[in-house]
């Protein structure tokens, strides 16, 4: 086995992993212990940093067809979910935008704290802009979806809930 074919294999194991990871910590947190956080993009941006970009989407592609096939087998529906590939693709633009700048305006070496701060700062970025396009999508598919599925039930339970006080 070449040293190109085994790189590549190793890749596409950390990409099948990564998505069916995102998968477990996102079905873990929302559907096992109810706790309103979307986890569902954690590994992929480690293959973003590992990488790149179109791994990255590979990874959560792999992700939203274990989404879909869960979905479909419980609901037999998996209209709209698609839609929300659009978040995935804001998170990884912001974040790899974030990876070129910090790569190219920072010849000298960053300190813990200044990367740490950027970090951070690239995080916020995409995850409100990543709650905008979600939000967007979620009205649009809730106006449109008489059914209601898990997916928007999750997501406009956490907005009414939030608005009377609370979630309990």
């Amino acid at each position: 086995m070449t040293d190109k074919l085994k790189s590549n294999l190793i890749k596409a194991v950390l990409i099948l992993a990564a998505g069916g990871l995102d998968f477990s910590v996102n079905y873990l947190f929302n559907i096992v212990l109810k706790v309103p956080l979307f986890l569902d993009t954690t590994f992929m941006i480690a293959i973003l940093f590992i990488y790149g970009p179109v791994e990255s989407f590979l990874a959560y592609l792999v992700n939203m067809l274990c989404t879909a096939t869960r979905l479909y087998a419980l609901y037999g529906s998996t209209e709209f979910i698609y839609l929300y590939s659009l978040s995935a693709i804001t998170i990884i633009s912001i974040t790899w935008a974030f990876i070129k700048y910090t790569r190219k305006n920072s010849s000298q070496k960053l300190s813990v704290n200044r990367l740490y701060i950027r970090f951070l700062t690239a995080s916020i970025i995409a995850a409100v802009a990543c709650s905008l396009v979600s939000g967007i999508i979620s009205y649009f598919t809730y106006q449109q979806n008489v059914d209601e599925w898990a997916f928007d039930k999750i997501i406009f339970s956490i907005q009414i809930n939030s608005i009377r006080g609370g979630y309990y």
